[in-house]
């Protein structure tokens, strides 16, 4: 696939949105402080304080000049992690009722890019926004619902048309890549060189340039939905995608991203069915019909049939009474067991909302933590 580090002298070029360093940490902070007696801040990352303070700041700034963070940290100034549907809501209301928005939509990328807060209608230096700025959020508009390209990251290799078929096939060999994009430093996009590529022109030819193994390749706005662009994925093995100004192509898309796609959108569904099945299963072997009834509220307990009923929150609660813990017979520490379904009942309840993000390690952590216990507790496949 086509990613890969940011170059040095010589090496292939990033797309303009490409990676970027990893910002210091806080203990880096502190090393610089002693040594120096000068604190270097934090670049892009930066410590989160509440909503107000960045929308205050961008708003007193220049327009030439102004406040930039990475996405993760612009969602941790409103307390979030992920970005769905009503977390950007709120933010984008929150930007327009400032005269604000971000450079470029905060809505698409990783969470490492960085965004900028403007002002609403001009570009940096005040100059009017016009039809052509396509890389600015729209903070006025709802959010579309369906997953697109751009909200997936998908950073682009490429080299120029003026290097040699050995150069691009050592650099494919070593970041194991099956194709780079071939565009030029000035801009012009020529096409794909893939092994399928090479191996063509060497067989075909006796001279065999670069300009002969590179092959057209599907090129894709950037926010087509992503639904309908799988079957050409799976087809081609890749295609690329076009920036929000419809000219650069800064991306790409490959059949192994979208494995890795759905095993991150999938997983953590599947972890948690087979914990609540773990559940459902203990509280229908340990506890009587009035238990799981006294799990519930008073007007839900006549729909009560068998543990099949309970919701997540349900379980929580009955958990939560010592004296029902002890018919589980558990070897485990109750207040430790009651933490972690509450966290998972949180995820469980995040990961019903559309969201660009996947969760983050905590959340994870605290998924795969829990049902590694249920496992122990409940070991019968």
């Amino acid at each position: 696939m086509g990613r890969g580090p940011t170059r040095s002298a010589g090496q292939p070029r990033l797309s303009p949105h490409g990676l970027r360093p990893n910002p210091p940490q806080r203990a880096t902070r502190i090393e610089h402080l002693a040594a120096h007696g000068t604190d270097p801040g934090f670049d892009g990352d930066e410590e989160a304080t509440s909503s107000a303070e960045p929308l205050d700041d961008a708003a007193s700034r220049d327009p030439s000049n102004p406040r930039e963070l990475t996405i993760r940290s612009l969602l941790e100034h409103w307390g979030v992690e992920r970005r769905t549907a009503a977390v950007i809501s709120m933010i984008k209301s929150d930007l327009a009722s400032n005269g604000l928005t971000t450079r470029p939509a905060f809505t698409e990328g990783a969470l490492s890019d960085i965004v900028a807060l403007v002002p609403l209608g001009t570009e940096p230096g005040g100059v009017t926004v016009t039809g052509a700025a396509e890389d600015i959020e729209n903070v006025t508009e709802p959010e579309p619902m369906s997953r697109r390209l751009g909200s997936l990251p998908a950073r682009l290799v490429y080299v120029p048309s003026s290097v040699d078929p050995t150069y691009v096939k050592t650099l494919m060999l070593q970041h194991q890549f099956s194709q780079v994009a071939v565009i030029d430093e000035d801009g012009p996009y020529h096409g794909a060189v893939t092994w399928e590529s090479i191996g063509q022109v060497h067989i075909a030819s006796d001279d065999p340039t670069l300009a002969k193994a590179t092959v057209s390749a599907l090129v894709v706005d950037h926010d087509a939905l992503l639904l309908d662009q799988i079957d050409a994925i799976y087809d081609r093995g890749f295609i690329f995608v076009r920036d929000q100004d419809r000219v650069r192509v800064t991306g790409i898309l490959t059949a192994s991203d979208l494995t890795r796609q759905f095993g991150t959108l999938a997983r953590p569904f599947i972890l948690i069915e087979e914990a609540e099945n773990r559940l459902r299963r203990a509280a229908d072997e340990h506890f009587e019909l009035e238990d799981l009834k006294g799990s519930v509220a008073n007007h839900q307990k006549s729909r009560v049939k068998d543990a099949s009923d309970l919701t997540f929150g349900n379980y929580v609660f009955l958990l939560r009474d010592p004296d029902r813990w002890r018919k589980l017979g558990w070897r485990l520490d109750r207040s430790q067991v009651i933490d972690l379904l509450e966290r998972v009942r949180n995820v469980r309840n995040d990961l019903m909302h559309f969201a660009t993000d996947p969760l983050s390690e905590e959340q994870f952590a605290a998924v795969t933590g829990l049902l590694q216990l249920l496992r122990t507790a409940e070991p019968n496949p």
